[in-house]
């Protein structure tokens, strides 16, 4: 009720900004604020930056509704939940796909600066954004912490002197809202001000037809903060917070592949599932809270431009899961996880010049994070086992982490034209990760230790070969820090080894921003101790391990045209290869993946689109699809490989609206044929589902929405 109420107080707060923010602006009066560091506008970004990447506008992303990362549609990116926003999340970006339970993501995600290095910041509500760029390839000298496939950098609308406010309402189906609203404006002289809030609530789209009912409802809230202080003419300071809450019911919400097999099953007692239905004895929940908050300094000196970050993150989870997939109160997993992450960075870079035919970067950075795994069994009466009725520890883990690291770059321009560039970089890091294992039912507590260093360099040569198009090739090195796995049974299974990548890319960018755009890259990535999952079904377990050897290549390509000025059309299509090269996972029984595909990467993703503007309306048809991936499992004991391969999609969308003035409204229509697919899988354990196929986390049907927003 409280929630409800400070969100009914602030819309009204928020209606009457305008009124107070006029004064404040005029007796303000600011000298001029630094430009961002990085470049916002696309037209500079993605056409004459030798690299391959994306830079999303918020107003783009308001267009197409998106309000969460796993929305973006763009080449070789899938992100999905494991079956709930509070949940880890796979990211897969040219063929890396981060295994469950990974401390890191092969893909760095950026939040104004300030680094969300783990699975379950991952799920970020998109509100009052300011523009998303997505950079591919190895990032480690632009970044204080590094992406070895990529890096998202969500950049959220700044304060600024010019007041303005703004209150959002929608309405879809499944029984779902959302309520946004924000204001900002001058505060005091040379201090702005902003504050942005986004509520939503949705019954879900998976019905539970035994257990507690209802089943599967959710909501969330993001409350996001910002001050901004000139502290000098050349000098500012900014201020973040970010509190985000989420409560969804249903726990990780699993479904099978193989619904006919799964009917038969004597353990769903009758139950008939249909497209988004499930038999669960258990509730479940996915729960988190976490809070975000940062520093940001910058200046001008001397020609340099200076910043530092220092910023705090906390969050918790809590799920509850019926892994058993039945309506037997057999077994059930209570999961707690705990962050607690420290960020510094200081760096200094050339202060931009359009005449200046050389730039440069360099910076240290120092990244301090605590995990905290508490996985509990809740063992029912007539389990598999016969077991007692009790709850079991089954991991308790805490694992200290400290990345340090030093890094710098620089591009030079050269010849009468200025037509050749060359940049070159290096990052060298130092990992230290620890583990402290409590005693479990199942292994008794230790601690493990280790440091590992990597030196990470950087080589990018790029031709313009006319004022419209660029041309360029690149070389660097990426990597993943080494670690533990917090659930382990045993010193089998606890330890895993750094990853490294030798990555090379060869792009063409160009066109006329008014008539046409095409991006095309091809790329390569050698990759050595890939860090994957194991699954064991006897053992019932999952553990991270490396394979020795393991190859991704495929390709990128975006296409823009605008034939007439009313309308525009859109080709996006990202394929990837990516196998095991060297992969003995059996030396007693030579049992080998060499040759197979990596496990959850899509073979393709694409989309084909068109748009119509025309006065105050705006349409747009979109068809979004993604090829077949492969789930593995192999049992050591048993010594059994299971292999599937996870049906593709095509999902139809549309998005059409309206804007006059300070009004806009705007219908939304997702997977409008109500595709059953998943963008995800695991395997069902027969040890306690008696289903040993794949099962997986369901993407949602069809959703029908209409927003309405006033700026004011």
């Amino acid at each position: 009720m409280r929630e409800r109420n400070s969100l009914i107080f602030f819309v009204s707060l928020a209606a009457s900004q305008t009124a107070w923010l006029a004064p404040l602006a005029h007796a303000a009066e600011p000298a001029e604020i630094l430009p961002e560091v990085v470049v916002q506008a696309e037209s500079a970004t993605v056409q004459d930056t030798p690299a391959a990447m994306n830079v999303l506008q918020g107003s783009e992303l308001d267009a197409q509704n998106v309000r969460s990362l796993s929305q973006l549609q763009l080449p070789t990116l899938s992100i999905s939940a494991m079956g709930g926003r509070a949940t880890p999340h796979y990211v897969s970006l040219r063929g890396f796909t981060n295994p469950w339970s990974a401390p890191e993501s092969a893909v760095a995600v950026y939040l104004d600066g300030v680094p969300l290095s783990d699975f379950y910041a991952l799920d970020q509500n998109l509100f009052d954004i300011d523009f998303i760029e997505l950079r591919r390839g190895p990032q480690g000298t632009a970044y204080g912490v590094n992406g070895e496939a990529g890096v998202i950098d969500i950049r959220t609308q700044a304060p600024s002197a010019t007041p303005r406010a703004w209150v959002q309402m929608g309405a879809a189906t499944p029984e779902a809202y959302t309520v946004e609203a924000g204001a900002a404006g001058s505060l005091l002289p040379r201090l702005q001000g902003s504050f942005a809030i986004s509520r939503d609530g949705s019954e879900g789209y998976v019905d539970n037809l035994a257990g507690a009912q209802p089943y599967n409802s959710e909501w969330g809230r993001d409350m996001r903060g910002q001050l901004r202080w000139q502290a000098g003419d050349n000098a500012e300071i900014r201020f973040l917070l970010l509190d985000r809450k989420i409560d969804d019911g249903g726990g990780e919400l699993y479904l099978p592949v193989d619904l006919a097999a799964f009917n038969q099953l004597p353990t769903l007692a009758g139950y008939q599932l249909g497209d988004f239905d499930q038999a669960l004895s258990e509730e479940g929940y996915n729960r988190q809270d976490s809070t975000l908050a940062a520093l940001t300094a910058r200046w001008l000196a001397a020609g340099v431009q200076w910043q530092a970050v220092a910023s705090w993150r906390s969050s918790k989870t809590q799920t509850l899961t019926d892994f058993d997939l039945s309506p037997q109160p057999w077994f059930a997993m209570e999961s707690h996880y705990e962050v607690r992450q420290n960020h510094g960075e200081l760096r200094a870079e050339s202060a931009a010049s359009e005449n200046s035919d050389w730039h440069w970067l360099a910076g240290a950075s120092l990244d301090e994070r605590e995990f905290e795994t508490l996985r509990l069994f809740s063992i029912g009466s007539g389990n598999p086992w016969s077991y007692p009725q009790a709850v079991y520890p089954r991991a308790d883990a805490t694992q200290p982490d400290r990345t340090a690291a030093v890094f710098g770059e620089s591009g030079w321009r050269f010849g009468e034209t200025q037509r050749w560039g060359i940049t070159a970089g290096l990052r060298v890091e130092q990992d230290e990760r620890r583990v402290e294992f409590g005693n479990t039912a199942l292994a008794a507590g230790t601690q493990r230790e280790r440091r590992d260093l990597q030196v990470l360099p950087k080589l990018v040569l790029d031709w313009r070969l006319n004022t419209e198009a660029l041309l360029y090739a690149s070389l660097a090195q990426g990597g993943k820090a080494g670690g533990f796995n917090p659930g382990a049974f045993d010193g089998r299974y606890s330890e895993f080894e750094p990853e490294l990548t030798l990555a090379s890319e060869l792009g063409l960018k160009g066109g006329q921003s008014d008539v046409l755009i095409y991006r095309f890259a091809v790329f390569h990535n050698d990759i050595r101790d890939y860090q994957d999952l194991v699954i064991s079904d006897s053992e019932f377990t999952m553990y991270i391990a490396n394979a020795p050897r393991a190859r991704t290549q495929g390709l990128e390509a975006e296409l823009t045209w605008r034939p007439l000025m009313a309308w525009q059309f859109g080709f996006m299509l990202g394929r990837v290869d990516a196998t095991y090269e060297d992969y003995l996972i059996d030396p007693a029984r030579g049992a080998r993946l060499d040759g197979h595909a990596l496990q959850q990467v899509p073979r393709w993703n694409g989309r084909l689109d068109a748009q119509f503007n025309h006065g105050p309306w705006w349409a747009q048809l979109a068809l979004d699809g993604a090829g077949r991936y492969a789930i593995n499992a192999y049992d050591g004991p048993s010594g059994v490989l299971r292999e599937e391969s996870i049906d593709g999609y095509a999902v139809l969308g549309l998005h059409a609206g309206w804007r006059q003035g300070p009004w806009a409204a705007q219908l939304d229509g997702r997977n409008l044929a109500n595709r059953r697919y998943f963008p995800n899988a695991s395997y069902g354990f027969s040890s306690t589902a008696l289903y040993s196929g794949a099962a997986g986390a369901v993407a949602p049907g069809r959703t029908l929405g209409l927003s309405l927003r006033r700026e004011l």
